[in-house]
């Protein structure tokens, strides 16, 4: 990941930057829009891949990162929340915002929280996954995943 605060403001902002030029305008052309389009869908796939290789080597400075850094802040979830709650128009990237989503809130539960405490995420997972059923079966099995980490997050805490 490198500079991780350079990369990661880099990543916000393209995340950022495609979603406010995803809409068509009159003043965009084709070529424009497919651009931004396959720009966003490589931003989030480096993303979830460097998210996977930092969780494998690292655990430790992979939830240091998503509870700390940039990774676990609100502006990040909500642009990979909004991504998966588009998993209809957009089913690649609704799976690689979904891998990210699995890594960053597997890795603690402080940004699990925050992406809780924006809303819609569970039901967001619920669409992906019956998109991924029908269309990704990649991104069916990436909203399980993301759906169960959920799951244990509302399951009641029991004392041995």
């Amino acid at each position: 990941l490198g500079d991780g605060s350079r990369w990661g403001t880099e990543f916000v902002a393209t995340l950022a930057e495609t979603a406010k030029n995803d809409r068509p305008s009159h003043s965009s052309s084709e070529q424009q829009q497919r651009h931004r389009e396959v720009m966003r869908r490589r931003t989030l796939a480096a993303a979830a891949n460097s998210l996977t290789a930092l969780q494998g080597s690292d655990p430790g400075l992979c939830a240091s990162l998503c509870e700390d850094g940039w990774v676990g802040r609100e502006e990040t979830l909500a642009a990979l929340v909004e991504d998966v709650r588009d998993a209809e128009a957009r089913p690649y990237d609704a799976r690689e915002a979904t891998r990210c989503l699995n890594v960053i809130l597997g890795a603690s539960d402080v940004p699990r929280r925050r992406a809780l405490d924006l809303g819609l995420l569970t039901s967001a997972a619920t669409l992906s996954r019956a998109v991924g059923r029908c269309q990704n079966p990649r991104l069916g099995e990436e909203a399980d995943r993301l759906l169960s980490l959920l799951e244990q997050s509302n399951a009641p805490k029991t004392r041995a």
